[in-house]
């Protein structure tokens, strides 16, 4: 993707998940690319800022949800080959007004 084309893409997008679906990119991918292009001169627009999910009660909630007498963890190690495992905070980004 050329700078144009990715400049264009974040200028006419509310998010960074959105450049990432339009770009192709991953969102880490299009954070760097952004902060480069800003740290050379490129006026970039600012997106709100993301509220994330309350983790705790999102656990809490699906201990409510699990059938009786079913086992769970709160903690586990997700196997090595799991595809795109993130940290919790990169899983799901709420976007404002959504």
């Amino acid at each position: 993707m050329s700078p144009r084309e990715f400049i264009e893409a974040w200028q006419g997008s509310s998010s960074v998940a959105e450049v990432a679906k339009k770009t192709g990119m991953l969102k880490k991918t299009v954070r760097v690319r952004a902060c480069r292009y800003r740290k050379v001169g490129i006026p970039l627009r600012d997106f709100p800022p993301v509220e994330w999910p309350d983790w705790d009660e999102l656990a809490e909630y699906a201990e409510s949800l699990l059938p009786e007498g079913a086992v769970s963890t709160r903690i586990r190690r997700c196997d090595d080959d799991e595809e795109d495992v993130e940290e919790p905070s990169e899983i799901e980004e709420v976007e404002p007004g959504v």
